[in-house]
């Protein structure tokens, strides 16, 4: 040794270690490449609940395990270790090549073994089964660092500062391969391919170990027997205690990792992006805090007593860190705004709140096992005994974390608790190692023991909490309602902007129901997954696939959500619903809506299924009639995996074979290669596509994928239909054959045409699951409407099996209800084409309405040209009733127009809104409160809550205004910040004497008129920020001409002026 500057002398060097490191950095690249594909590719197979990815886990880390501990052992008996280990990377990689193979077996293999087994029998077998594919390959890599770091300490007495430098280099290529595979691999050579990449890295690691590292670095010389321990070292009891500590260290350490990604992935989202980003973080901590180790650990003498208070320190850091944790939402926003609303924007949060989350106590973790291994090889182990014992403890530690984190604290205890109790049994940990060190005194022993241990029944008693209301922000997908531009808005009594009324932390997802101004809102790690102001699309992925083909007899849903979707199809009255969801939680949460979704659960039909939606249909013995997948979002990660091909062909073997698939296509956050990949890979297993939408330029599709054509008997007849389905459809205002055929807006030849030499998504690929999440923040997605797609819709299917007034029909509801004047005039045109008819007539008048209001004399001569006759009778009079009306004239031949209309179809809600609209205008209160009183009662309210503020307004002009204030309650409860209702109300509280609430509703209107305001004013900062200053300036102008006063607004305008 030569003397440092300090005096001290120099630890030895260590001949060969940086070749060897090298090494490391590539296998450990190569290893965590393979150990992201196989995860994924066995959560393919097994699904992607928490139960179903915790199995792959443990057997992946007890491969891990076993080979550390048998390696260990194997290190001590052999004379050249360099040669080992490149066998083993060979034996590595040549396993790596089969995988694709044993894995494209496992399918089958599934089916045949799971398909008729329970629950726990079947979790208990895919554990089996993964732990048969991983077992080989993991046991391989847990062997490398104790035969490695064997072969180079040679008894030295450096195996502290060698596995420092070994353990951090091999943990920080495994961050290389994280970031590699997912950034790089998957998107441009796919699953298998980055397998293949990771193989043969694995093998020209194996090759440069045989042919440099065996060559040129000398064997060592066996041991005739063990060295003797250190005269000071360790005792055996104090071994055993820092073995099993050690294990509680792992444990601690994984239930961290499921805390934080849970608390991470609220935070920007819960992408494979994201994923991979705390995953690197992770890691990054644990190489950097092994590498920084090494520079000190060598001149440390009491190691037991570093051990104890580095065990403290990872608990303490690890509280910090817990009472940042519902900080962390807002700070994403924060950062968009500072960086630009961006996808590159929201990766850099994302590794900001992950590094402020993670990586001190990461630091920690890493310098810890360096420091156990020292310790242990003091008491006379070999070196690579002492690392693959400390190695297989702790892995088995990990993985007992991570499996009780994810099923047992956050489910039961949430998260907040759960960190808490970690923190303890890491402090309880810290006790038990620093009274167990027979090298210090009794102080030194039990004066720290005893405060850390206090400190831990402190902790689990009076844990930092977590505001819900922070964690559910949910601003990383919609910046803007999470920012408050330094404007803030004033609550209105009685209806906050954003009330949780349900909040619970599930197995696999955050899930929380919110009371907001348009209704409940259910979200899933603070994305809005299903609430009021989507109903329609919820009604329509259950109604469209039962009324359009064969009755779904046998039906399955994947996903609960609020239940609407499933409360649709029980109106249908089917045999038997299964309800597949993956998160017990959300079935609690959608009691919540009881109220609107039909109660489904209470069905007798239904059967709930809780398990991954591949799994179930893989299984099943009876194939459905009918299944709808309504998943989240094709960006995140898990429910990508309903996204693809490879689910569509598992989709397609458990139908019947004139069965249905229903699909919802989320429009939003997806551009137009993106839904020809996902049209693609619907097209790829089924031959006939169909696509229905609400309204013209909703972000909503709902598809129908089927073997066998729509004929004629296999559309839609409202004649029909069961009287509840057609009440919920009237929730939407659906109420005719026409209106139900005017929701599909593709056909099987558009889609045809839309794919055409498009590749699919698919698991390999992955495209949207990796594409997606880049589309984030861009405004100008276009995926249906874009001039790229030319689209016939229903029109071919109208002019095939039915007449010209049917397609003028449908084209009057694409007026009135989809308002979709372009598809409109291609309907009209087509149907002109093929002779006249009553409803042409009409469309042609209402066509010419919509060019030229003005002319609405001219529209009225055309309509009042039909004589009246048949089907088309309701059409012409609620037309004609509905022209006078808008045009402020004729109102009682309008009323004469409208009566006749309600007497053809008494359940034309559309007519009886118009003729209660009619009477108030005439100043009949009566009879107009006798038409709200019918609508109140009707399906037509959910589609038109408005009638409770005017028949508010009818009970009070009738002499009844406490039936007036209790009707507008109603109306408040889903629109409260309607400045005009709340005037009225406090008008008509104010004639009542009630002066006090009075004036709490003329403070609501206030407020709410100065939130409008505010609204423009952080709508206007928002569009600046994202570049939009024409848009800017524009609300800016509106707002200080509505408010001449606004200092702020003026200053902003002027500053955009000046750039």
């Amino acid at each position: 040794m030569r003397p440092s500057k300090t005096g001290k002398k120099d630890p030895p060097r260590i001949p060969g270690i940086w070749p060897v490191a090298l090494c490391l950095l590539l296998s450990g690249a190569g290893g965590l490449m393979l150990e992201v594909t196989w995860t994924r590719s066995l959560r393919l197979v097994f699904g992607s609940t928490t139960l179903a990815v915790s199995t792959v886990l443990v057997a992946y880390m007890l491969g891990l395990g076993l080979g550390g501990v048998v390696g260990g052992r194997l290190a001590a008996r052999v004379r050249n270790g360099f040669k080992v280990y490149g066998w083993i990377e060979i034996g590595i990689g040549i396993y790596a090549l089969g995988v694709p193979t044993i894995l494209g077996l496992f399918p089958a293999l599934n089916h045949w073994l799971l398909g008729s087994l329970s629950y726990w029998p079947a979790v208990l077998a895919r554990f089996a089964l993964a732990l048969l594919v991983l077992l080989v390959p993991t046991f391989l890599m847990g062997a490398t660092l104790p035969v490695l770091v064997q072969a180079l300490e040679r008894g030295r007495g450096n195996v502290a500062r060698c596995t420092s430098l070994l353990y951090g280099t091999n943990t920080l290529g495994a961050v290389i391969g994280v970031a590699t595979a997912t950034f790089f691999l998957f998107p441009t050579l796919g699953l298998a391919k980055t397998n293949l990449t990771a193989a043969f890295l694995d093998l020209l690691v194996g090759g440069i170990a045989l042919l440099a590292l065996a060559r040129n670095l000398p064997a060592r010389q066996l041991p005739s027997q063990l060295p003797e321990a250190d005269s000071t070292g360790t005792t055996s009891r104090t071994r055993t205690w820092l073995l099993i500590s050690y294990s509680l260290v792992g444990c601690t350490a994984l239930g961290y990792e499921v805390c934080w990604t849970r608390a991470l992935t609220m935070s920007f989202g819960s992408s494979v992006y994201a994923f991979a980003t705390i995953l690197i973080i992770f890691l990054m901590g644990i190489a950097l805090g092994s590498l920084i180790a090494r520079l000190w650990i060598d001149r440390v003498q009491a190691m037991s007593r570093i051990y104890g208070f580095g065990v403290a320190l990872l608990g303490l850091t690890a509280l910090a860190s817990s009472a940042l944790l519902d900080t962390l939402p807002q700070l994403v926003v924060e950062v968009l705004m500072k960086q630009g609303v961006s996808a590159d924007s929201l990766i850099y949060a994302g590794i900001k709140t992950s590094f402020l989350a993670m990586f001190v106590p990461t630091l920690v973790m890493g310098a810890l096992f360096p420091i156990v291994v020292g310790t242990l090889s003091k008491t006379g182990q070999p070196s690579g005994r002492a690392v693959g014992d400390a190695y297989f403890l702790n892995t088995i530690g990990s993985a007992t974390g991570a499996f009780l984190a994810g099923f047992v604290l956050i489910p039961f205890l949430g998260l907040s608790q759960s960190m808490a109790w970690l923190v303890a049994l890491n402090l309880l940990t810290a006790a038990g190692i620093l009274a167990f060190d027979s090298r210090s005194g009794r102080v030194w022993r039990w004066l720290p023991a005893a405060g850390l241990g206090l400190a831990a029944v402190l902790i689990v008693i009076s844990p930092p909490t977590l505001d819900p209301g922070k964690m559910t922000l949910g601003g990383y997908y919609r910046p803007m309602t999470g920012h408050s531009f330094g404007i803030s808005v004033e609550p209105v009594a009685g209806h906050p902007v954003d009330e949780i009324v349900f909040y619970e932390e599930g197995m696999n997802t955050t899930v929380s129901v919110h009371r907001t101004p348009s209704g409940l809102a259910l979200r899933l790690n603070g994305k809005t997954d299903a609430s009021f102001q989507d109903i329609s699309t919820q009604i329509l992925l259950g109604q469209i696939p039962m009324v359009y083909g064969p009755a779904g007899r046998r039906t399955m849903v994947i996903g609960m959500g609020s239940g609407m979707t499933a409360g649709s199809v029980v109106t249908h009255d089917p045999e038997r619903i299964d309800i597949l969801e993956i998160e017990p939680a959300v079935l609690r949460a959608s009691r919540l809506f009881d109220d609107i979704n039909g109660r489904p659960l209470d069905n007798p039909a239904a059967h709930v299924v809780l398990d991954d939606a591949r799994n179930v249909l893989t299984a099943i013995e009876e194939p459905y009639d009918v299944i709808i997948s309504e998943p989240s979002n094709p960006w995140i990660a898990g429910a990508s995996n309903l996204f693809t091909r490879d689910f569509f062909k598992i989709a397609k073997s458990a139908l019947q074979p004139s069965g249905t698939f229903c699909q919802w296509i989320q429009l939003y956050k997806l551009d137009n290669d993106g839904m020809r990949s996902l049209l693609a890979a619907l097209r790829s297993e089924f031959r006939y596509i169909y696509g229905f939408r609400y309204q013209a330029g909703d972000n909503d599709l709902v598809v129908l994928a089927r073997n066998e054509p729509l004929g004629r008997d296999g559309l839609p007849d409202w004649s029909t239909l069961p009287e509840k389905a057609r009440r919920d459809l009237g929730r939407i205002g659906i109420s005719s054959t026409a209106d139900l055929l005017s929701l599909m807006i593709l056909n099987p030849d558009d889609v045809d045409s839309l794919t055409e030499n498009v590749s699919p998504n698919t698991d390999d690929n992955m495209y949207l699951e990796l594409h997606t999440p880049r589309l984030f923040y861009d405004s100008s997605l276009d995926a249906l409407d874009g001039p790229q797609v030319v689209r016939k819709g229903v029109l071919p299917i109208l002019e095939r099996d039915f007449s010209s007034d049917l397609t003028a029909r449908v084209a009057l509801s694409h007026l009135w209800l989809r308002d979709d004047l372009p598809y409109a005039r291609e309907l009209f045109t087509g149907a002109a084409a093929t002779g006249e008819s009553d409803a042409l007539t009409i469309a042609r008048a209402e066509l010419l309405l919509r060019d030229t209001p003005e002319q609405w004399r001219d529209a009225l001569a055309i309509l009042e040209s039909i004589p009246g006759n048949g089907e088309a009778d309701y059409l012409l009079y609620y037309s004609r009733a509905k022209l006078r009306f808008d045009a402020r004239q004729e109102f009682l031949a309008a009323l004469a127009d409208v009566d006749r209309a309600v007497s053809i179809r008494p359940q034309g809600w559309p007519a009886h809104r118009l003729r209660m609209n009619l009477l108030i205008g005439m100043q009949r209160w009566e009879e107009a409160r006798a038409e709200a009183d019918l609508l109140l009662a009707s399906p037509w309210i959910d589609f038109d809550w408005k009638i409770w503020s005017d028949a508010a307004v009818l009970a009070a002009i009738l002499n009844d205004p406490e039936r007036g204030i209790e009707e507008m309650g109603r109306f408040f409860e889903r629109s409260p910040f309607a400045a005009k209702e709340w005037n009225w109300m406090a008008l008509t509280l104010d004639s009542m004497g009630r002066s006090d609430e009075a004036r709490e509703a003329g403070d609501s209107r206030d407020r709410i008129i100065r939130n409008e305001k505010r609204y423009t004013h952080r709508l206007a900062r928002w569009h600046e920020l994202r570049g939009d200053v024409p848009q800017a300036r524009r609300l800016l102008q509106q707002l200080i001409a509505a408010d001449p006063n606004n200092q702020a607004a003026r200053e902003d305008l002027a500053r955009i002026d000046r750039m």
